[in-house]
């Protein structure tokens, strides 16, 4: 039954968390690289054991709980919900406080430069907020199709005053303090999301109140794909002539990141401005305009 695969190129080991009836937890090595995902329970994976006397050690150990955590990791009990509204147009949004970053739980819906709402239709911009080209993202116009553009560190972009557009080193940063299986405690709870395999509902167990939702992405080629299977998000970064794309949705590695075409269009999601983070800029280079 089935194909085997990429004998000589991968190492697959099953580990013994589970996902959902149909998916289990598999590390994945490679020579760059070792990922921790989740695989079909059809198919076939290596076992590696280990010894039953230090796992008893480990887990009867006086330590504090917090030192068995992954580090960085931020206890959700600590996270602080509220609110913020967006003088430009009105516009409230969730935000959460994750161990030092405050984040927007919702996506960004101001209409600036080129945006748009997921298929042209929009009712989708009010619950998936609008898809942003890298370069609207980031307030820089003027480095679309280019081959490179200088950036500060700390972009402001689309996002209101006091927040910017976060860094690949600030989504890193996030994933930190959520420690294990991110995937699933980032998504929303809600029942849009589905797999590749139009497996439904998905919904996450949003453990931290982030509420990241399947936005989708507009390619290059003015096609909308993935919605209900992923959310594509930009970091301010840009590499080989393209923005950055982090993106959150099952079938995807923790963190995965993928080059997107300056004239492909993702979800933003803003974070606080704080000390260390401050954009150099305080005004975006574009003009929006009132939903």
């Amino acid at each position: 039954y089935g194909n085997f695969v990429s004998e000589g190129y991968y190492a697959y080991f099953w580990c013994s968390n589970v996902n959902n009836a149909l998916q289990a937890c598999c590390l994945s090595l490679d020579n760059e690289s070792a990922v921790l995902s989740y695989h079909d329970m059809s198919g076939g994976n290596s076992v590696r054991c280990i010894k039953d006397e230090f796992y008893k050690q480990s887990s009867s150990s006086s330590a504090a709980p917090s030192s068995s955590a992954p580090e960085g990791y931020v206890d959700p009990s600590t996270v602080v919900k509220g609110t913020m509204t967006d003088e430009r147009d009105g516009q409230t949004y969730k935000t959460v406080t994750i161990g030092t970053q405050t984040w927007m739980a919702e996506n960004l819906r101001l209409e600036a430069g080129d945006s748009f709402c997921f298929d042209d239709k929009f009712e989708y911009c009010d619950t998936y907020g609008k898809l942003y080209p890298w370069y609207v993202a980031v307030g820089r116009p003027d480095c679309a199709e280019k081959d490179s553009c200088d950036l500060a560190p700390v972009m402001r972009g689309v996002c209101p005053e006091g927040w910017h557009l976060p860094s690949l080193a600030e989504w890193d940063t996030l994933f930190a303090f959520v420690g294990t299986d991110i995937v699933h405690k980032l998504k929303s709870q809600s029942e849009e999301w589905c797999d590749f395999d139009d497996a439904c509902p998905k919904g996450g167990l949003d453990t931290y109140g982030f509420g990241a939702r399947a936005g989708g992405y507009k390619s290059w080629d003015a096609n909308y794909v993935d919605d209900r299977d992923a959310g594509y998000f930009w970091a301010s970064s840009q590499a080989d002539r393209c923005g950055t794309k982090v993106i959150i949705g099952d079938g995807f590695d923790v963190g995965d990141y993928e080059c997107g075409d300056d004239q492909g269009a993702a979800s933003v999601r803003c974070v606080m401005d704080s000390e260390g983070f401050m954009p150099d800029s305080m005004e975006p280079s574009f003009d929006y305009k009132d939903n």
